[in-house]
Order: structure tokens, then C-alpha cells, then sequence
């Protein structure tokens, strides 16, 4: 009998030059995708920030605009050009109680609001605002019946842009109310 047995070895399998290409280039696609959705999330996100800040400051003039009497609207469709809607603003700024300050709107007039999204720090501590310009253009219409039904329907135009990487783009939109000569508070 022989000191050697019948054992049979498997050769060592391996990838192809070839599987291991297709391979890294499945690979290459996958990554490929996955980076472009989440640049893609990225822009998304970035937009909704702006989009609900626009609305929220819009919203914050509408409510304001809300609370002034009917007789002051007469008075500013008398005069549109020396009578603005008297709004306040927020100043990112300012710090403590006195916070606001005067920030009107003139009817019929596109004004350029410049809107704190974020404040960030430079490398060497300073304090950089990231601003959103917006424009607003509040018109008054009335829609009056009769005499006995006085209502203006007003309408606030607002127009933004959001700024992603240098890309820009433009968003349009409006939000409306009406103002009754009866008092709703």
C-alpha cells in the first residue's frame, strides 16, 4: 500500500478578472445613486425651509394686517403713496424686549423684505446671517354689496427665492382675507 491516499482537493475557485469588473461597476451605480439621493434630500430640505419661513412670515403680516381697523384701509386706498400699512418686524439683531420695529407695507408696491434664515459662525467667530430676499405686494379690492356691507379683500403677493449651491429659483404665491367694517374681535 502506498503512504498516499486518494484524496482529491478542490481547486481554489476565484473571481474572473471580468465578474470582479462587473462587480465594481454595480457597485460604482450604487453608490452613484445613493449620493444623488441624498444630494437631492438635501436640496429638498433646503427648500421647505424656505418655502415654510416665506409662509410663516407672510402668515405673520396677514395676522397683523388682520387686527387693523376698516376705517384705516379707507384711509390708505385714499392715499396709497403717504399712507402704508402699518406692520412690524422682527429684528434677528436686535436682543431683550424691544425686539420689533417698524416695518410697513405700501399698497400696490412690490417691498423687499430681507428675511433671516440662519444665522451661522464664521471661522474666526464672526456672526453671518443667511438672508432670504422676499417681496411682498399687498393690494386692496373692494367687494362691497351695499352700503350696509363694507369689505375689501385683500390679497398679499409674495415672491422668493430659494438660493441652493448658486442655483436659483423663483416662487410665486398669494394669500388673501377679508377686512369687514364689523369688528371680528
Amino acid at each position: 500500500m502506498s503512504s498516499h491516499s486518494n484524496i482529491q482537493q478542490k481547486p481554489i475557485q476565484g473571481f474572473t478578472l471580468v465578474e470582479v469588473a462587473i462587480g465594481i461597476a454595480i457597485f460604482v451605480l450604487l453608490l452613484l445613486s445613493g449620493s444623488a439621493a441624498i444630494t437631492q434630500t438635501q436640496k429638498l430640505a433646503h427648500t421647505n425651509v424656505m418655502h415654510n419661513t416665506a409662509r410663516t412670515v407672510i402668515e405673520g403680516y396677514m395676522e397683523q394686517m388682520k387686527g387693523i381697523n376698516y376705517e384705516v384701509y379707507q384711509n390708505i386706498l385714499a392715499d396709497p403713496e403717504n399712507q402704508p400699512i402699518p406692520t412690524m418686524g422682527i429684528s434677528s439683531l436686535k436682543t431683550g424686549k424691544d425686539i420689533h420695529f417698524d416695518d410697513p407695507l405700501y399698497l400696490d408696491v412690490e417691498n423687499k423684505k430681507e428675511i433671516v434664515l440662519d444665522i451661522t459662525e464664521d471661522t474666526d467667530g464672526t456672526l453671518v446671517p443667511q438672508n432670504m430676499e422676499m417681496y411682498i405686494t399687498p393690494t386692496i379690492r373692494d367687494i362691497s354689496t351695499t352700503e350696509a356691507i363694507q369689505v375689501f379683500e385683500i390679497t398679499l403677493n409674495f415672491t422668493y427665492e430659494s438660493i441652493y449651491n448658486q442655483e436659483k429659483k423663483a416662487y410665486s404665491n398669494a394669500i388673501r382675507f377679508v377686512k369687514t367694517a364689523v369688528s371680528e374681535y
